[in-house]
């Protein structure tokens, strides 16, 4: 397990995380969303030891990091890549060829890293990363640039991890992949954990917003009605829906009256659940 606790980190005078309390729990996989410049690449380089914090405690056990694919060697052939890592990290080559002929890498073992393509070196690092017996495992992105077929490859990998007892880090600008694979999300916007929990909770969470949805034959004229009312704002709009963000202070119940009263036309209505991109990257 990995924790953060009351974490802050500052480069010179910019305060980049804002007390930081996170945990990677054995077991399962945690995923930490957010914009560009959010701070998770900081989150990363303070678990693997890169920076140190300006205040807080980190508690961890063993480590293994997916680098980014820029930082690989490059000069080196990919067999002599995996070796030279297999041996820092004591683990079997044999395993690391075995993950290689998975994701079919393993007849460009021979090649130098600076021939491969984008892809390829994304894949080398996910097979350098996953070898070794550590007690806790960080994929970066791991299947950006990578062939779909491969992408799941690599993600049924990384569940075999968490249900063996290990923890995972995971992060990726794929909103359906961290809905569908995470146990835990951590929201970060400007630095500081905005919102936490399951996907479950994120989503119970966004629901207190009321959302909902209407489906019509005649959404221009059931717009026009719905801007006269105080508690409603126009989220979307097509021309057979519209997505409405109601307050508290009206039941829906009681819209819903107030439009049958205006013999609008309304042929179905739900409320909206939001998905992770609409959590994690709306304005606030």
């Amino acid at each position: 397990m990995i924790e953060l606790t009351h974490v802050n980190k500052r480069f010179k005078s910019k305060v980049v995380l804002d007390d930081i309390n996170l945990k990677i729990a054995d077991g399962k996989i945690t995923a930490i969303v957010g914009p560009n410049g959010a701070g998770k690449s900081t989150i990363i380089g303070l678990i693997s030891g890169y920076f140190r914090p300006t205040s807080g405690d980190i508690d961890h056990g063993t480590v293994s990091v997916m680098p980014d694919a820029d930082n690989l060697y490059a000069e080196m052939t990919g067999k002599a890549f995996l070796k030279y890592m297999c041996k820092i990290k004591k683990a079997d080559y044999k395993d690391a060829v075995h993950i290689a002929d998975v994701l079919e890498i393993s007849n460009d073992l021979n090649k130098k890293i600076s021939t491969y393509s984008f892809g390829m070196k994304k894949k080398i690092s996910f097979v350098q990363a996953y070898v070794g017996d550590f007690d806790t495992y960080i994929f970066d992105e791991p299947t950006s640039g990578v062939d779909v077929p491969s992408a799941k490859v690599m993600l049924g990998l990384v569940m075999q991890l968490a249900k063996q007892g290990k923890g995972v880090l995971l992060t990726s600008h794929n909103m359906t992949e961290l809905e569908t694979n995470s146990d835990y999300l951590y929201i970060l916007r400007n630095g500081k954990i905005d919102q936490s929990g399951t996907m479950q909770d994120l989503e119970a969470d966004s629901l207190a917003q009321n959302h909902y949805v209407f489906t019509t034959d005649d959404a221009a004229n059931l717009v026009t009605f719905l801007t006269q009312v105080p508690q409603v704002e126009i989220v979307s709009k097509t021309d057979g829906q519209v997505v409405i963000a109601l307050s508290d202070e009206l039941p829906i119940s009681d819209l819903i009256m107030k439009i049958l009263e205006q013999h609008l036309s309304l042929t179905g209505f739900w409320q909206d659940h939001q998905h992770l991109a609409d959590i994690a990257f709306s304005d606030k």
